[in-house]
């Protein structure tokens, strides 16, 4: 492990970051497509679909757009895959750990940086992890831990 978050680390990084770029150009440019609708409204818009493509990605098949460029997913601390109920509370939760307008995504950082197992808050509450899968047919931790006591990304 290199740094704080390790090398490990650097995949959920960059999986992040298309992400939100993603999410945020398909908020705001779905958003735009409503002209006659004020600008609060369309901001409202922006966030709900910026938050349902999280969600909805996370929920039906254990990844985003940017995760499963980098070979990651979303796994319940047993193994199996989130539902929808896992879905919300990480997306919930990403209001407050990754909001631009309170702390940016450093309350996530630090909790990923800290937890044993990788984990953002919603992560934790949600009983989750964000785990490298070396095998597309396999989900394992990285350095093929069990869920309960790996490491992951």
């Amino acid at each position: 492990m290199t740094g704080p978050i390790g090398n490990a680390g650097k995949p959920r990084i960059i999986a992040t970051a298309i992400d939100n770029v993603l999410a945020i150009a398909g908020g705001f440019g779905l958003a735009a497509c409503f002209p006659g609708l004020g600008e609060n409204t369309q901001a409202i818009i922006a966030v709900v679909l910026y938050l349902g493509y999280f969600l909805v990605s996370e929920s039906l098949w254990s990844r985003t757009l940017g995760k499963l460029v980098c070979g990651l997913a979303v796994q319940k601390l047993d193994g199996t895959p989130p539902g929808w109920r896992e879905g919300a509370i990480r997306t919930v939760l990403r209001l407050f750990e990754v909001n631009p307008v309170l702390l940016g995504a450093l309350p996530a950082g630090l909790a990923v940086m800290w937890s044993p197992r990788r984990q953002r808050l919603g992560d934790m509450v949600a009983q989750t992890v964000v785990a490298k899968l070396n095998d597309p047919s396999q989900r394992t931790l990285v350095d093929g831990a069990s869920p309960s006591e790996g490491r992951t990304v």
